[in-house]
């Protein structure tokens, strides 16, 4: 027995030592490997409350109440509370009561395990009482059951974002009310694809639906009335070759009972990279109300134009039917008148007083028939019953037999033959013009030029006085202009006035007659 102890006992001893450094040096890896977990648990820690607290997102941790038990700085900032105030309150009190039913359900949604995660827009009210809006992210923080004990939430600040999507709906709002009381709404035509496209109010507004609107070039134009297709085409194709602006009016007839209406086509030509046209977008208001004023009003106008034309056409028969009255019946009255003065005096010659008194009533006869023949010519001079032409040289004398202006006639050597109505108006018109020479051009001398050409009666009159604003006077007291003007109008002449100050005036008149007129 001994003697086995004496040969196993080192054998043994040697293992018990082995046994021992072999604890020993786990030991020392246990606690090497306490140690570094500990350092990492102390790292992750700090790094964690770092973060946490640097964040330029605000965070915040609550417990499963909702209560705060950790904030940082930039959440304290977003809400306006000190982290203490924060501390002692839950999400609930400083939720917008409008989002907090919301945020209650996901959060009941969290801790029961349904959902690791949850995100949501919502309101926050700030502790001076204004209302801010914020991305939230919450999520779980699990025990080592895999519980949730806490949670934790990122809270991203959208509120400048959030305003600004509240003006840009405002100003669409605000676009789309605009364009309902102007009854105007978008279009587009794409060149690449051959594609058009019209806004929503743009159908409303012309009672279509989407698969009524032309949806190419050639619908487009075959919406068009057919009198008016190639001035839209030639303004699409103009503004893309110019890459300019286009407007344009025209009719169309409405897709549903062909009734027509009046729009106005706006366009612009968008390029690419390149510089190459890639697309016209516009507007396109409905104005068959403003067209149809318009149209009526024009219709009034012109209405209005033939009654002043038959107004003056029946104050010219009166004038010719006075002046002839005049001339006629008072003029030869006259006559006869002063033919028995001078019968008297040859047979009462030798009577001194008695032919005193004759010769008195012989040169008040003589004067009474001058101003008889003043006033029919005023009314109708009878130069014009033998035509334009003596009509106008009539006028051209009177006017130098009563003023020192020389008035230079070049009639041409055609015979004017007009009918009455026509050769009034002319009349009229010189006779307005010259009246105007004589009362404020302070002209020496006037020209007045008449022409035919192309089946029109072309007459201009020209002076060098001291010219005048035509518009200046239209809008002032200018009616005589306006006489003139719709005299000429209400038979389809036309009548321009150029004239400056210290340049003279010159009035033209352009009016047609009837083939054959000039022999």
């Amino acid at each position: 027995m001994n003697a086995y102890l004496g040969t196993e006992f080192p054998i043994l001893l040697v293992a018990v030592l082995l046994l021992a450094v072999i604890i020993f040096v786990g030991a020392i890896l246990v606690v090497r490997k306490l140690r570094r977990a500990e350092d990492e648990m102390r790292i992750s820690k700090e790094f964690f409350q770092s973060t946490f607290d640097a964040a330029a997102v605000g965070m915040a941790v609550a417990d499963i109440d909702g209560r705060y038990v950790k904030v940082n700085r930039a959440m304290c900032e977003f809400v306006g509370y000190t982290e203490s105030e924060l501390l002692c309150m839950s999400y609930q009190d400083i939720t917008f009561p409008d989002d907090l039913e919301a945020n209650v359900l996901a959060r009941k949604r969290l801790i029961a395990g349904e959902v690791p995660t949850f995100q949501q827009e919502k309101r926050y009210v700030r502790k001076d009482g204004r209302v801010v809006w914020a991305v939230m992210v919450v999520s779980q923080i699990l025990d080592k059951r895999g519980s949730v004990i806490y949670t934790i939430g990122q809270m991203l600040d959208i509120d400048t974002l959030k305003r600004v999507e509240h003006s840009l709906r405002a100003s669409q709002a605000g676009l789309a009310n605009a364009q309902r009381i102007s009854r105007i709404g978008e279009w587009e035509w794409s060149i690449r694809d051959d594609s058009v496209e019209w806004s929503d109010e743009v159908r409303i507004l012309l009672g279509i639906d989407r698969s009524q609107a032309p949806k190419t070039y050639q619908e487009l134009l075959s919406w068009v009335r057919s009198d008016e297709r190639s001035l839209l085409e030639k303004s699409l194709q103009s503004a893309l070759h110019d890459q300019t602006t286009f407007a344009l009016d025209f009719q169309i007839a409405h897709p549903k009972d062909g009734s027509p209406r009046f729009v106005c086509l706006r366009g612009e030509v968008v390029v690419d990279g390149a510089g190459k046209s890639e697309r016209i977008r516009g507007t396109l208001q409905d104005i068959t109300e403003r067209k149809q004023t318009e149209l009526a009003l024009v219709e009034s106008r012109q209405l209005l134009r033939e009654l002043s034309r038959h107004q003056k056409t029946l104050l010219e028969e009166e004038r010719k039917y006075i002046a002839h009255e005049i001339h006629d019946e008072l003029g030869q009255r006259l006559t006869a008148l002063k033919m028995d003065i001078s019968l008297l005096r040859l047979r009462f010659g030798a009577d001194p007083e008695l032919l005193e008194k004759l010769e008195e009533m012989r040169v008040l006869a003589e004067g009474t028939i001058s101003v008889v023949r003043n006033i029919a010519s005023d009314l109708r001079p009878s130069s014009l019953d033998l035509g334009l032409v003596p009509a106008i040289e009539w006028l051209a004398q009177d006017l130098e037999s009563h003023s020192d202006i020389c008035c230079r006639l070049d009639l041409g050597n055609e015979e004017v033959s007009m009918n009455d109505a026509q050769a009034t108006v002319v009349f009229r018109v010189v006779q307005e013009s010259l009246t105007n020479v004589a009362r404020h051009a302070k002209a020496s001398e006037v020209v007045i030029t008449l022409r035919n050409g192309n089946g029109q009666l072309q007459l201009q009159i020209q002076d060098d006085g001291c010219g005048f604003d035509p518009a200046a006077v239209i809008q002032s007291q200018g009616f005589g202009l306006f006489g003139m003007r719709e005299r000429v109008l209400g038979l389809g002449g036309r009548l321009r006035i150029d004239s400056a100050p210290s340049r003279g005036t010159t009035v033209s008149i352009e009016f047609p007659f009837p083939v054959g007129a000039l022999e």
